[in-house]
């Protein structure tokens, strides 16, 4: 496969698995379809051979017998595979300055999406890496280290950008040995 298609290729890996926030919303009516993938599903096993439709920028099917549209824009994917993106379940990067509230030991109120960092280039390496989601913690150096966000990993796109519509919300608790390490200490208790 050459440069140019290869491109092509990752460009629409991305736009798949909504990597990239695009600019500009895909034109209505646009129609992608990826042929002769290896297609590494979650549920359904490996299909070879397998074809992708996109329409508007949403996967509308996934199989091997799908043809392709007249109007579609045909990409050959003959010998790639194309997966789900990875959800990185507990994650510290994308965060401006460090990841432990420095000042005590419970600091629920701390909200790790007050300080995103979309510049952090991490996310362009766990992009690289196939990983498109990431819930974003505060380290453990507390016991109640402060609300967490998931964020999809658009490089490029400013912070607020970054959070995951809807995802549930979450808490960092870290009740093992790092809280008892920290520098803080428990009234009535010798700083350890």
């Amino acid at each position: 496969m050459n440069r140019r298609n290869f491109a092509v290729v990752a460009a629409m890996f991305a736009l798949v698995s909504g990597v990239f926030a695009a600019p500009v919303p895909p034109e209505t009516g646009s129609v992608i379809f990826i042929q002769n993938a290896t297609i590494l599903t979650v549920s359904h096993g490996r299909i070879e051979h397998g074809s992708i439709l996109i329409k508007d920028g949403k996967i509308a099917e996934v199989g091997s017998s799908l043809k392709a549209p007249k109007d579609a824009t045909v990409i050959d994917a003959a010998g790639h595979f194309v997966m789900p993106g990875i959800v990185d379940c507990h994650s510290h990067i994308a965060i401006e300055g460090g990841v432990n509230e420095g000042s005590v030991s419970v600091s629920s109120i701390a909200n790790i999406a007050e300080v995103l960092d979309p510049e952090d280039v991490d996310i362009y390496r766990d992009l690289a890496g196939g990983v498109t989601t990431a819930n974003i913690l505060h380290g453990s150096a507390n016991a109640i280290g402060g609300q967490t966000t998931v964020i999809k990993l658009r490089w490029g796109q400013p912070a607020a950008k970054l959070p995951f519509e809807g995802a549930l919300p979450g808490i960092k608790f870290a009740l093992g040995e790092n809280p008892k390490r920290s520098n803080f200490s428990v009234p009535g208790q010798p700083k350890r």
